[in-house]
């Protein structure tokens, strides 16, 4: 302690502090260690004054680095008690967070949760007596429907679950628009002759969506060689921009919820009775 003391004047090093101090301490006796091995170049050439001048200050710093490297072995004894305190420490501390989250959980699970099971057996009371006039009503309606089917003097009665309880059916669809086509324009028949005779057709087209490169550009098409009546003619198609159907949405029924018949609402409480089904 005496020690600490006289490396850290105010507050108890932490293991970090500590550390920090041996790396400083480990500094001065590096460099007592240069200066010693520098005050003796060119030793050949010193004067009696001058060697003894040197090995005095030679000595100085052996002292300097006797000094540093005696506070190194009691500063790394040190660093070890102090990471094992700060462990054990840790430790407790650990422990007593762990305790102090066993006795909440353990207040939450013996008072809060009995408070709740309570709430959640008079919400599901209430619940189940919603679900069974529900059934009641369902059944009522089955009723009045098999009576209609024998004398239809109205329209059958369509049930809640189907007013209230199923998504939107997706109605079946197409989506036109403006787009580049290629356009094949094949002509009209040859007009009769005196010998021969042509089934008459209108002029019609051909309208062909165009594909589009990755790079952005249509991609050509190729002509098409035609035989009109006999005659082989060459139909060029021109790229025109055309609305047309683009694509198309398929019927799909809407989803219905899953019947609230099916809920188990099981009691809040050990040997309670179940909320539903009864």
């Amino acid at each position: 302690m005496k020690l600490l003391q006289a490396f850290f004047k105010t507050a108890t090093p932490t293991s970090a502090d500590i550390a920090a101090r041996i790396d400083l301490a480990r500094a001065d006796y590096d460099a007592a260690n240069v200066a010693r091995a520098n005050l003796m170049i060119g030793l050949s050439t010193f004067t009696d004054a001058e060697h003894q001048k040197a090995e005095a200050e030679h000595e100085v710093q052996r002292r300097a680095a006797d000094r540093a490297a005696a506070c190194i072995a009691d500063l790394e004894l040190a660093h070890i008690e102090a990471v094992a305190a700060e462990a054990a420490a840790q430790r407790l501390a650990s422990n007593e967070a762990l305790r102090q989250r066993a006795e909440a959980s353990r207040q939450e699970n013996m008072i809060e949760a009995a408070a709740l099971l309570r709430e959640y057996d008079a919400h599901a009371a209430k619940i189940g007596d919603i679900v069974a006039r529900l059934d009641d009503i369902d059944a009522a309606r089955e009723a009045v429907n098999d009576d209609l089917r024998k004398n239809p003097v109205t329209d059958s009665v369509p049930g809640f679950e189907a007013c209230h309880r199923k998504h939107p059916d997706r109605e079946a669809g197409v989506q036109r628009a403006k787009v580049l086509c290629w356009v094949f324009r094949y002509p009209n028949s040859p007009p009769d002759t005196g010998d021969t005779r042509y089934l008459q057709l209108p002029p019609r087209e051909d309208v062909r969506r165009a594909d589009i490169g990755s790079d952005g550009k249509v991609r050509p098409a190729m002509p098409e060689v035609y035989n009109h009546f006999g005659r082989n003619i060459t139909i060029a198609p021109r790229l025109e921009e055309r609305e047309i159907e683009v694509s198309q949405t398929r019927y799909r029924p809407g989803r219905s919820e899953t019947r609230l018949s099916t809920l188990l609402l099981p009691p809040g409480f050990a040997g309670g009775a179940q909320h539903w089904p009864r």
